[in-house]
């Protein structure tokens, strides 16, 4: 018997003075151009973004930094939506609310470094929280989050973002991903429901 797909309501907030209104879960679009792991094929980028937007994520974060080139600007380009961002006068910087990096601690709450190792083409090699002499630290407080999450019925990640999600309504995180229905986007939208 097929699982009867579920539908999710991701709720709008408005963003500081400006009345700009986005998702309350945004998604940050960096390693889709390659940062923590390899770029992805344009292709799937593009079917992620598509897939993420038809979820009710409205709020895509993306960089001139992100892949070489301004490689990541020009896949988030791609969805159409971009450009009437701008002529509608919404892609600005000023007056805005609070935008969370990496609400997943680079990939540590999905157990990255932990459950498992950091791939060699990963940026987060260099980074200190992924070197030899943190990871036994890594693992104990990983230890201690796993057994909240099984208090709360969740996974990691779902447990890391409600925590920022609840923080204001005027937050809107952005974690990073690649994959479609990993442990990120298809368990959180069911779990934003219960918030």
């Amino acid at each position: 018997m097929e699982k009867e797909a579920v539908s999710v309501h991701i709720p709008q907030v408005k963003l500081g003075t400006q009345g700009f209104e986005v998702s309350k879960l945004g998604f940050g679009c960096m390693n889709l151009s390659g940062a923590y792991n390899k770029a992805i094929p344009q292709e799937e980028g593009i079917s992620i973004i598509k897939h993420a937007f038809s979820k009710g994520i409205t709020f895509f974060d993306t960089s001139d930094i992100y892949g070489e080139n301004h490689a990541n600007e020009h896949l988030v380009g791609k969805v159409g939506e971009l450009k009437k961002l701008v002529e509608e006068g919404k892609v600005r910087e000023l007056g805005i609310g609070i935008v969370p990096y990496s609400p997943l601690g680079r990939g540590f709450f999905g157990g990255k470094g932990v459950l498992e190792s950091v791939s060699i083409d990963s940026s987060l090699t260099a980074h200190p929280w992924f070197t030899a002499e943190n990871l036994e630290k890594n693992k104990r407080i990983y230890g201690n989050v796993e057994r909240l999450t099984k208090k709360h019925h969740s996974a990691p990640p779902q447990l890391a973002l409600a925590w920022v999600l609840h923080q204001g309504n005027d937050v809107a995180p952005i974690p990073v991903g690649t994959m479609r229905d990993r442990t990120i986007l298809g368990p959180l939208l069911i779990h934003l429901q219960r918030l």
